[in-house]
């Protein structure tokens, strides 16, 4: 996160190297959402980023999961709790315990779906 950058397609005109678009925090954004969907990664509860010569520390806060046309979700606590979500389907209005986030073993996949979104804020 700290060095994010994007590869893009135009290529440079003296050398002929492909491009890319660099992104630099100018401050420590209170909560970031990140799009994972399409791609299998490891979900971390807890990651640091240094701005501008300050590390700040980010936790999960909570997993978005997709497939089959409907999304699922688990919501993490503070304390490290987390809870299942299937608005109306399997859970109704009420989430499911999930356990700690500390023993779940694969945040990725969740009941049969892959995750979507990562949401964390800034501690």
């Amino acid at each position: 996160m700290t060095n994010f950058r994007e590869d893009i397609v135009w290529k440079c005109n003296l050398c002929e190297r492909n491009l890319y678009r660099k992104f630099k925090f100018a401050y420590a954004l209170p909560i970031i959402a990140l799009d994972i969907s399409g791609h299998q990664v490891e979900i971390d509860s807890r990651f640091n980023v240094t701005i501008n010569e300050e590390e700040h520390t980010y936790i999960l806060r909570g997993i978005i999961y997709f497939s089959n046309y409907h999304f699922t979700s688990r919501i993490v606590y503070e304390n490290g709790m987390t809870w299942f979500h299937d608005d109306g389907i399997a859970t109704s209005d009420k989430p499911i315990y999930d356990g700690m986030i500390n023993t779940i073993e694969n945040l990725y996949h969740c009941r049969g779906k892959n995750a979507s979104i990562a949401i964390y804020t800034k501690i």
